[in-house]
């Protein structure tokens, strides 16, 4: 019999522990710990210098959009990270950003670079600069008094003009509160006035037209580049090109045009156009008022609706300059986002150009003669049996390059 000593007996109420040494944690875990870290540190750091390198821009921001209504057509934050070369940043927010804010490389150029100069700010004397709000980005490009920013020279034209004009909610597009003009009038030559307009029922003008009706605006930009509704010595009138039949404005004949009607922005704060230095013979207004997608003998192909899009959009789509950006694709690389802006669309004149209008028979013998007659100094080379198969081949050749170069040359003028 083994005897069992009190020091061998666990009591009931004794409690064994014991403590296992810590595992040894990987290179591999402990390495993308770090790295981790590291990722967070850099992208709050990234975070905090994109903030306050822009803070006046964020703060324009929200006081254009105090409801944050524009959120889902455009991301700021993302904007200025790609403006900053923060892209392992801009790609984050982007992973996790819906699809309607994302914008191309392009346009984001062209707002930072084209459009964000043009931002409303205060100077130091508290003078007002600048007409560009977010309102204008995201919704549209028309002036009006309900933006979170109104523009302070357009609100102070329509309290100066507020027994002669009535302002329209531009988002309800109230047909009844619109401006619009009587139809085209011919004066002659050519020219047609479309530029005399019609009052509404309390005996006032709308400040816009409705974003579709074309023929409105053709007088509102009419009138603009006379100096206004109420000018009476006009000197722009509507003409239609007799070869491209395309509607552009023209000076009467006899008559010199005053170039600073348009951009007199001072009497005319209502052109926004002209406040964006953008002239009324462009691409895109040109190709809206014709309602032509492409214009005969043009490279570039303007959009129709690229005018539209700017002046107005459904509720909740975008509208302003991000519509009128995603309009135009996402193909489209900045130049040509300005280029349909900034350039001057201009058509051959109506006099025919010297060489054209001529029979192609004479404008395609000259070509004609000299392939027959190469072809002729070559037939003494030919085996005498073959002579008239030989001549048979030089009526051929004559025939058929008199053809093909008529058919190029009637396209050349």
């Amino acid at each position: 019999m083994t005897s069992t000593s009190a020091a061998d007996v666990v009591q009931p109420d004794q409690l064994q522990i014991s403590i296992a040494a810590p595992a040894k944690r990987s290179f591999t875990a402990t390495a993308f710990t770090v790295a981790v870290w590291f990722l967070v540190v850099y992208l709050v750091s990234q975070l905090i210098f994109v903030y306050v390198s822009h803070m006046a821009t964020f703060s324009w921001w929200r006081q254009g959009d105090p409801d944050k209504s524009f959120s889902h057509i455009m991301s700021i934050w993302g904007v200025m990270m790609w403006m900053d070369g923060s892209y392992l940043l801009y790609s984050t927010l982007m992973l996790f950003s819906p699809g309607p804010t994302r914008l191309t490389d392009a346009q984001i150029q062209f707002m930072v670079g084209k459009l964000f100069p043009f931002q409303t700010w205060t100077d130091s004397k508290g003078v007002p600069r600048g007409i560009l709000t977010p309102y204008q980005l995201c919704k549209t490009i028309l002036l009006t008094t309900k933006d979170p920013q109104p523009d302070p020279r357009f609100v102070a034209w329509m309290a100066k003009h507020k027994t002669t004009r009535t302002e329209a909610s531009i988002q309800d597009q109230d047909p009844l509160l619109a401006l619009s003009f009587n139809d085209g009038i011919p004066i002659g030559n050519g020219l047609y006035d479309y530029s005399s307009p019609k009052k509404l029922k309390n005996n006032t003008y709308g400040v816009y037209p409705l974003a579709a009706s074309r023929p409105d605006w053709m007088g509102c930009i009419q009138a603009w580049a006379n100096g206004g509704i109420e000018k009476t010595d006009k000197l722009f009138y509507w003409q239609k090109d007799s070869g491209t039949g395309i509607w552009t404005l023209a000076v009467a004949s006899g008559q010199t045009a005053k170039s600073d009607n348009w951009f007199d922005v001072d009497n005319q704060p209502d052109n926004v156009f002209a406040r964006y230095k953008i002239a009324y013979d462009n691409p895109v207004i040109v190709s809206f008022v014709n309602g032509a997608f492409n214009f005969p003998g043009m490279g570039m192909k303007p959009d129709a609706v690229a005018l539209q899009n700017l002046i107005w959009a459904e509720s909740g789509l975008a509208g302003g300059w991000i519509g009128f950006m995603k309009g135009l694709g996402d193909q489209a690389s900045s130049d040509d986002i300005h280029n349909i802006l900034y350039t001057t669309v201009k058509f051959p004149p109506e006099n025919v150009a010297p060489g054209c209008g001529k029979s192609r028979w004479v404008t395609a013998a000259p070509a004609g003669v000299g392939a027959a007659a190469g072809m002729a100094l070559m037939a003494p080379v030919l085996a005498t049996p073959f002579g008239w198969f030989a001549a048979l081949a030089i009526i051929i050749v004559l025939a058929a390059t008199v053809y093909v170069t008529s058919a190029l040359t009637s396209n050349s003028c």
